[in-house]
């Protein structure tokens, strides 16, 4: 039994998003889908994505768009570091798998 592309979400359209995380989604067909980014102020209607990958996806600008899309399976947070800890919690909180690749926190008061 084949199973199905993980339904995936990445956080942040800037350097790590656009040079990493999204090129890996698009790399793998057979393991992810890249369902939708979070672009808070994409300036035309494809968004970075589009321009960039000429992908077409759906464009959320706020956390909780996200982590309320019941098919969003895997959310990638590829934003600033000072963002992971409440980008994460949301994520984790929505019961939804979560991937970063730095720090989730800053200090030991959010371990």
């Amino acid at each position: 039994m084949a199973l199905s592309p993980i339904k995936t979400c990445v956080l942040g359209v800037g350097l790590a998003g656009l040079t990493f995380h999204i090129p890996f989604v698009l790399a793998l067909p057979e393991l992810f889908t890249l369902t939708a980014v979070l672009e808070r102020n994409p300036e035309t209607p494809g968004g970075k994505v589009q321009q960039r990958f000429g992908v077409t996806t759906r464009i959320y600008r706020t956390i909780e768009e996200v982590v309320n899309d019941p098919e969003i399976e895997l959310v990638i947070i590829g934003t600033p570091n000072d963002t992971h800890y409440p980008l994460a919690k949301a994520v984790l909180n929505a019961g939804k798998h979560g991937k970063q690749n730095s720090s989730f926190v800053k200090d030991t008061a959010h371990s």
